[in-house]
């Protein structure tokens, strides 16, 4: 589908206009999945991962956004917890953590959005996948 994106099979051009100014507006310090629901650390990773797919991650305000998930760290239990004052969880540690590889944190792998995998881990399946 990835690869589809563009021709206009699967979203107009107005159409990923339209979602690119939703995802974008969804930021204030971090990015929330609904309005008036405050800022989450997995939505770093949702929202972030979508603008990273459409080519538009250019408009995230990526020190607010690191700022943001770096509060949402628990430094004595290690994790990252949905909101500053929470006690960590895994799935928002997963998400944290990809996020931060969408912002190139070091000593962090670059992961593939659409699967939320390393791009080491999607250049293998890839390759599974052509000797197929």
């Amino acid at each position: 589908m990835a690869g589809h994106l563009w021709d206009e099979s699967v979203l107009t051009h107005k159409q990923i206009e339209r979602l690119v100014k939703w995802a974008v507006w969804k930021q204030n310090e971090g990015f929330h999945g609904r309005a008036n629901k405050p800022d989450d650390s997995c939505y770093a990773f949702w929202i972030g991962g979508t603008l990273k797919i459409l080519d538009a991650y250019m408009f995230v305000d990526k020190e607010r956004l690191r700022s943001f998930i770096y509060s949402t760290q628990d430094r004595i239990l290690g994790g990252f917890g949905k909101f500053s004052d929470v006690v960590p969880d895994t799935l928002h540690t997963c998400y944290s953590i990809s996020a931060l590889s969408l912002l190139h944190e070091p000593n962090i792998r670059k992961i593939y959005p659409p699967l939320n995998i390393t791009m080491r881990a999607n250049e293998h399946l890839m390759n599974i996948n052509m000797n197929q």
